[in-house]
């Protein structure tokens, strides 16, 4: 909420923000018109580096889905930010390939 308040924006606006700086990809839901709206109030603004690094504090290395199924790939963008026990490997009993 400091972040947001210090650039006068939303805090969705600012994590928004930060998912394009870090080269990340994100998809915005929403059915409401002016949320909708509020999603491109991100072009007009930039965080600090010092803004960055508060979110890279926050990083715990967790990721909602990790896809075996492509985390050997040369061009798997989360290679840095994969738990530290995390095998790269082919996909095999217990992976989302697995899954039925």
């Amino acid at each position: 909420a400091a972040i947001a308040s210090k650039y006068g924006k939303s805090t969705a606006n600012v994590v928004l923000r930060w998912h394009v700086q870090m080269g990340g990809t994100m998809c915005c839901k929403s059915v409401t018109p002016s949320r909708i709206e509020e999603n491109f109030k991100i072009w007009d603004f930039e965080l600090s580096q010092d803004d960055m690094r508060v979110f890279d504090k926050m990083n715990v290395g967790w990721r909602h889905l990790l896809w075996a199924e492509c985390s050997m790939h040369p061009d798997y963008p989360f290679k840095d930010d994969l738990p530290h026990d995390y095998v790269l490997q082919k996909p095999g009993l217990g992976s989302t390939a697995g899954a039925k």
